[in-house]
């Protein structure tokens, strides 16, 4: 099968999408698929054999729009810029299907019509609802989508006018919303939520994954860290383990947090920060520590880290919020704990961060639990999606 993958970002770009859709694309082309991947961000990886085609965007020509100009996403309507990239590339791979991740399926969506090709959209987010992705409104979670009503809504790397342009984009595509035919959602909770917003069209629960290790987990060791991997934003919660630890401390638990992942690179008696790390850098990190935290404030949708802490054999102390609950198996491979609440997170870290053969065997529950999450699982989900979506759309089902 000749499959298009085209996405808002891709590596050498950093982000849990861009390395979904990489992993994605090894898949495919491992088992035999050809492919070429269209990207608004990033470029070729090396090593990389299918064609990987940067395409710039319309707005990257707006003064001020991007505030990061290493990450300029498309806009979540049609871009012309990204059309015609999209449209040379599927002319010449001849794909059975086009596969978008992001606000870029807007832009697959016209040459999908154009070409009469079926469409298949992952949901990572929440980003065909909301312009800040997260639908929350003041650390709440919002109870509408994209409106004019955005432009009352506080964002860290927003202007209210930009907010405004892009809720009015959302609100427009939204005609759009059954183009699609089958929507790929990373979790139960993306998926409700989409089905409550009248998102048309079929949507299956297709889950993020990573390859699954062959090496024998490594017990904690019994001197590890609280492991936090994540940036700095408030919606990861880092704040709250921050003041959860803080109580441990108070607590006379004399525990190191490290936090991976974020801007700052310093080191005080009881918290690293590392900043960010790859490779074999990261995977030293979560061998170091004794349990991996993730206290994420909103409807998490499906986090890539709690798949990476499992494949290193460690328990997972979560907010029971969004995909979270899909992936920790409370009691069994980690503990869900309450969002917001640095005290129920302090209590459970103190509950069994001495305690290492339950952090033991959840780990190794982990470990068993993942294989529903790897790529040898959950790539020929995806094969299937594709394969249903080419008959649906034959059948004009």
């Amino acid at each position: 099968m000749r499959i298009l993958l085209v996405s808002d970002g891709y590596p050498p770009a950093s982000g849990g999408l861009e390395a979904h859709v990489r992993r994605l694309a090894r898949h495919l082309f491992e088992v035999g698929h050809e492919l070429a991947v269209v990207t608004a961000n990033g470029g070729k990886s090396e090593g990389d054999p299918w064609e990987v085609v940067p395409s710039s965007t319309w707005l990257a020509r707006v003064p001020a729009f991007h505030q990061q100009t290493a990450r300029r996403l498309p806009p979540p309507l049609p871009d012309p810029t990204m059309v015609r990239t999209i449209a040379r590339v599927s002319e010449n791979l001849g794909p059975a299907v086009i596969h978008a991740h992001g606000w870029c399926a807007a832009s697959a969506s016209v040459v999908a019509r154009r070409r009469d090709l079926p469409l298949v959209v992952t949901l990572h987010d929440y980003g065909m609802l909301c312009p800040m992705r997260t639908l929350l409104n003041d650390g709440q979670m919002c109870n509408h989508t994209a409106s004019v009503r955005c432009i009352r809504c506080p964002g860290s790397d927003q202007s209210p006018a930009k907010r405004l342009a892009l809720a009015a984009g959302i609100r427009l595509n939204q005609k759009n919303w059954s183009i699609a035919s089958r929507y790929l959602a990373v979790s139960r909770a993306v998926a409700d939520i989409h089905r409550a917003a009248g998102v048309a069209g079929p949507i299956e629960v297709v889950p993020n994954f990573i390859d699954e290790p062959d090496t024998p987990v490594i017990p904690p060791p019994k001197c590890g860290t609280i492991l936090f991997v994540g940036p700095e934003s408030e919606v990861k919660g880092l704040d709250v383990l921050l003041e959860a630890h803080r109580l441990l401390i108070d607590r006379g638990r004399a525990v190191t947090l490290h936090h991976v992942g974020g801007s700052v690179l310093q080191q005080d008696k009881y918290i690293i920060r590392s900043g960010r790390l790859h490779g074999s850098d990261l995977d030293s990190a979560f061998r170091s520590s004794r349990v991996v935290v993730i206290p994420s404030t909103w409807q998490e949708p499906c986090p890539t880290v709690a798949l990476e802490a499992m494949a290193a054999g460690r328990a997972v102390i979560a907010s029971e919020v969004g995909g979270l609950i899909d992936i920790v198996k409370d009691g069994l491979t980690g503990m869900l704990v309450p969002p917001n609440n640095p005290i129920a997170l302090a209590e459970t870290l103190d509950a069994v961060i001495d305690d290492t053969k339950r952090l033991e065997e959840m780990g190794r529950a982990g470990r068993m639990r993942l294989k529903q999450f790897s790529t040898t699982t959950i790539g020929p989900l995806i094969e299937e999606a594709y394969e249903s979506a080419i008959r649906a759309w034959q059948t004009g089902g």
